[in-house]
């Protein structure tokens, strides 16, 4: 029988989660959450509709010179970090469009 997590356990999971993610890729390309960052800038620099992670990942892999993250967890590091800075705001839940997620919700962002 599985043990169902109280609310702030899962919250808890969740953020180990992501930081985990987070690491790895640094470890795996030195200074990856930065370059991301800076990505995500960019991206807000001329995006200003609603989006989700997944369209930033897009908008990175654009670039040949940007490293790809060993998992792509690792971007909720960062759409996390833009939301404390107040570069975006969570607005919603919405099907992803990546055929791999199999129309998992995942969060829509706004830029501030």
């Amino acid at each position: 029988m599985a043990i169902q997590l109280d609310i702030l356990q899962a919250i808890e999971e969740k953020d180990k989660g992501i930081k985990a993610a987070e690491e790895h890729a640094n470890t795996v390309v030195p200074d990856w959450s930065e370059r991301a960052m800076d990505k995500l800038k960019e991206f807000l620099k001329i995006h200003s509709q609603p989006f989700q992670a997944e369209e930033v990942r897009s908008y990175a892999a654009i670039d040949d010179d940007f490293p790809f993250p060993p998992h792509e967890r690792a971007w909720g590091s960062i759409m996390k970090r833009a939301a404390v800075q107040g570069l975006i705001k969570k607005i919603g839940l919405a099907a992803t469009k990546n055929v791999k997620a199999h129309c998992a919700n995942s969060t829509v962002w706004q830029k501030i």
